[in-house]
């Protein structure tokens, strides 16, 4: 199974569904063996006709995998130091290291490695391959045949298991436990280990996730420096929050659907430090760690309801993905639950021009301060907007696309997501687009409207 350039998949997908296999451990008598194998420069021992075979196989028109052929084929080659250039070198293997095309042709030319027997399952993520056997009655026949089998697809492949970084790793939870012997390859035994690494998160033998969490906070730990030599240099708070989305936040949420879930206590503790710590030398307010969660997770759930293709689609039915993702979206939303007034507001003439609104309706609307009236019953979200000049009221679901009449009186599609502490509010009409942006700052609540180029800050305050 290849995660690996396939629309809406992710390293996260790969580590989820090799953690949905463990169930198999809820069974009783059983075991699981997990084979990490590492590939000696793999990308370096395509042979370009083997390759081109393979992709005619797959239905390719002649002319690409000519075209395919010719590129790989005959490339010369030198290495450059300072004003130092080596001789030229032609090669007629592998792919051009740091090329884009490298691991796409290397994927189409492992395609065919698939499981065999419907208790194991392979997992890829480009040359990332994981080998897991669901071990019955301590019955490890299937398992060790279907290592056997792919042993060979790649020497077939001129593929080269590394025999030294190769890893395997059992997971058991039999009180009666006996010792496993090794797998045997190219006359090597493999090395069996407490916990390793797969696609970066630490996957320990217990499936515990603190040794992934400590890694984690190590990181953020050490991206911090920066971020106070920056806010030492008085950079404003906006530069340093997308300083911290681009460093820390890009570290705590990686993989975090596959891993956050089942953390102690102790773990998420320490992984919020690294956001209010983050918080304070930033000086605003940053969505918690569970909020960057919940987020990834509806994030991650919509987009496995709406592609058939997706590899977990059929894990559960759309409906209770859609339960989970509103239910879980409007706990997140209740933060915004409340009544807000207008305080001011800048440049909305211009966004209402930009929507095409008359220039007495403009008038009226920039003199009128409307109050935003927000509440919550299930996974309903009401937003009612009073004013003397005209109210308005929508409910809606997140992630649900719905139909809106506006106060211009425009029909529009509309949907609305959360994004961490804000509420995105989508409106498509005709061949037009504008987005409506609620971000949260404590009592305060800043509403971004954007059409085109044209931006509009609105600035409310809750009400006591």
């Amino acid at each position: 199974m290849q995660f690996a350039y396939r629309p809406n998949h992710s390293t996260d997908d790969a580590i989820t569904t090799l953690h949905l296999s463990l169930t198999h451990l809820d069974n009783k008598d059983t075991y699981v063996r997990m084979l990490f194998i590492d590939f000696s420069s793999a990308f370096n021992t395509i042979i370009p006709q083997h390759l081109s075979e393979k992709l005619s196989l797959l239905g390719i028109n002649t002319s690409l995998c000519n075209w395919i052929l010719d590129f790989l084929t005959g490339r010369p080659q030198s290495v450059r130091i300072g004003n130092s250039i080596s001789s030229t070198t032609t090669l007629n293997t592998g792919a051009p290291q740091g090329c884009m095309l490298s691991p796409l042709l290397f994927t189409l030319l492992t395609h065919d490695c698939a499981a065999m027997h419907s208790s194991n399952h392979i997992i890829k993520f480009t040359d990332d391959t994981t080998v897991v056997g669901l071990i019955s009655k301590d019955d490890e026949s299937a398992y060790r045949e279907e290592v056997q089998r792919l042993t060979a697809r790649c020497k077939a492949n001129n593929l080269s298991l590394n025999v030294e970084k190769t890893k395997e790793m059992v997971v058991e939870f039999r009180r009666a436990q006996s010792d496993h012997s090794p797998l045997n390859i190219n006359r090597s035994n493999m090395e069996i280990v407490k916990s390793t690494k797969f696609l970066g998160v630490h996957l320990p033998q217990d499936l515990t996730w603190s040794l992934s969490t400590s890694s984690i906070t190590k990181k953020a730990q050490q991206r911090f420096y920066f971020l106070r030599r920056l806010r030492k240099a008085h950079l404003p708070p906006p530069i340093l929050s997308t300083f911290y989305r681009g460093t820390i936040k890009r570290i705590l949420s990686s993989c975090i659907t596959a891993w956050f879930g089942n953390c102690t206590v102790s773990d998420r503790k320490t992984l919020q430090w690294i956001v209010r710590t983050a918080e304070k030398n930033i000086g605003v307010s940053l969505p918690s760690i569970t909020d960057i969660y919940s987020t990834c997770c509806i994030r991650k759930a919509n987009t496995i309801v709406d592609d058939p293709t997706h590899t977990s689609h059929t894990h559960s039915s759309p409906s209770c993905h859609l339960e989970r993702v509103h239910a879980v979206g409007a706990k997140m939303a209740e933060a915004f639950v409340g009544t807000w007034n207008l305080k001011e507001s800048k440049n909305f003439d211009e966004y209402m021009k930009a929507l095409g609104v008359g220039f007495a309706t403009r008038q009226v609307g920039s003199m009128t301060k409307p109050t935003t009236i927000i509440s919550i019953e299930g996974d309903v979200i009401t937003l009612k907007t009073v004013s003397t000049f005209k109210s308005t009221e929508i409910k809606f679901k997140l992630g649900e696309e719905f139909d809106e009449t506006t106060a211009d009186d425009r029909k529009v599609k509309s949907l609305v997501t959360l994004d961490g502490n804000k509420l995105v509010h989508v409106q498509k009409w005709e061949d037009k687009e504008t987005s409506l942006v609620r971000e949260l700052d404590g009592n305060n609540l800043t509403l971004t409207l954007t059409l085109g180029d044209v931006v509009s800050t609105r600035f409310y305050v809750k009400a006591e």
